[in-house]
Formats: C-alpha cells, structure tokens, sequence
C-alpha cells in the first residue's frame, strides 16, 4: 500500500477516535502498510497534531484505569506510562473509586483488575483504617 492511500486510512481512523501511535501504527499495518510507510504516517499525523499519545494514557487513567491495564492494552512500555501518571495520582483515583465500590474486598480486587498497583491500594485501604 502506498503512503498516500496509508496516510488516508490514518485519517479515517483518527476522524472517528484518538489513538495511541502504537495502535494506529498496528492498525496500518494489519491494512497491508509496510512498516516504513507506517512510520512516515505516523510522524506526519505527530507533526500535524492528530497523535498525542500523552492525552490518550491520560484519558484512560480519567476513566479509571491504573498504569498496568494502560501498559497491557496499548502495550507500551513502562516507562512511558509510569512518567505521565505518577503515584499521586493513583492514590487520588484510587482514593475516589474506593468511595463507589462497596466492601472492601470488592473494592480491592476492582482496583488491581483495574490495573492499580497493589501496593497503593492496600496502602489507602490501610491508611484509611479499613479492616
């Protein structure tokens, strides 16, 4: 597939939603686009302002998603998740779904299947004096 019919693809599918540059690169590739014609895509739609792959992680982490499932589903790296959302916001979005989930346990288990790190979740659960 060549770059022009590749680059409107990508715009096709970043008129009906926001991507993750790795999931749009995915998606032209399970098109038939060739890995360099992926690539060039890819920065021309940085370069113009249709990825930002910050506000993507961002928006997931708003809708209640703690770093692990972020990582898992877009599958990024670590350190690029870990560098956006930082402890204190998991403990601020932890903090504000433990308030709607109910007992304990429930809440615990919500929270790690959400992709929160165990470590703060059993802290604020601890902290709070929930036993």
């Amino acid at each position: 597939m060549d770059y022009s019919v590749a680059r409107k693809k990508a715009f096709r599918l970043l008129s009906m939603r926001t991507y993750h540059s790795t999931v749009l690169f995915r998606k032209l590739e399970e098109k038939g686009c060739s890995k360099e014609v992926c690539e060039k895509v890819i920065q021309d739609c940085k370069r113009l302002g249709f990825l930002k792959d910050d506000e993507v992680i961002l928006s997931l982490h708003r809708r209640g998603y703690g770093p692990r499932y972020i990582e898992f589903k877009l599958r990024l790296p670590r350190q690029e998740v870990r560098a956006l959302i930082t402890r204190s916001m998991q403990k601020e979005k932890v903090l504000e779904l433990k308030s709607k989930l109910g007992s304990k346990e429930k809440a615990m288990r919500t929270l790690q299947r959400k992709g929160f790190d165990l470590d703060i979740v059993i802290e604020i659960f601890s902290y709070q004096g929930v036993d």
